[in-house]
């Protein structure tokens, strides 16, 4: 093996691999970096991604309050329906500050400028600290919305809800037509 000198880092510190991983052969460069950064104070800050600038983008969702679960999230963006930069991604993709998010609220489009990172999930004006929507997407929001409307609008609604009789006459039209 190798003198006890050998498993000193430069700081000073013992960071032995353990005796069961040293006979098994499974010892990686990927679990010194860990032992290194577990013993010792200045490797961690040596990395150059910080996990705090960067979150899961079903975290985010949630976090941020578009969907009510995590899972409803993550099954949206497995969906196809959230896009970060244009691209399709994966619930796990990291998402940072800065990015465009596209997704489908309600069968509507909207594109967002992530502004921050949440930490939890909090009250509704905390979540929207953490967004903003483009000025394209409010306009065509609106446009849409109100196109909704006007359909509704312009669809027939009877008065009242129709009785046994109308529901029969109801009933032979649609056989009739189809």
């Amino acid at each position: 093996m190798g003198s006890l000198d050998s498993n000193r880092s430069e700081w000073g510190r013992d960071y032995r691999i353990p005796r069961a991983l040293q006979t098994t052969g499974r010892v990686t460069a990927r679990l010194r970096r860990g032992m290194l950064a577990r013993r010792s104070p200045g490797f961690a800050s040596l990395r150059e991604d910080d996990p705090s600038d960067r979150h899961r983008v079903d975290k985010w969702l949630w976090c941020a309050r578009f969907f009510k679960t995590r899972s409803l999230a993550a099954q949206a963006v497995s969906g196809g329906k959230v896009h970060i930069n244009g691209e399709r991604v994966k619930p796990a993709h990291n998402l940072r500050v800065g990015d465009r998010l596209s997704l489908m609220l309600n069968g509507m489009p909207a594109e967002l400028d992530v502004l921050g990172l949440p930490e939890r999930r909090g009250p509704a004006p905390e979540a929207q600290k953490n967004y903003a929507e483009t000025p394209a997407s409010v306009e065509r929001r609106t446009k849409l919305r109100e196109a909704h409307r006007l359909a509704d609008l312009s669809r027939p609604r009877p008065d009242s809800r129709p009785d046994k009789r109308d529901r029969r006459r109801l009933v032979k039209f649609q056989r009739e037509q189809g």
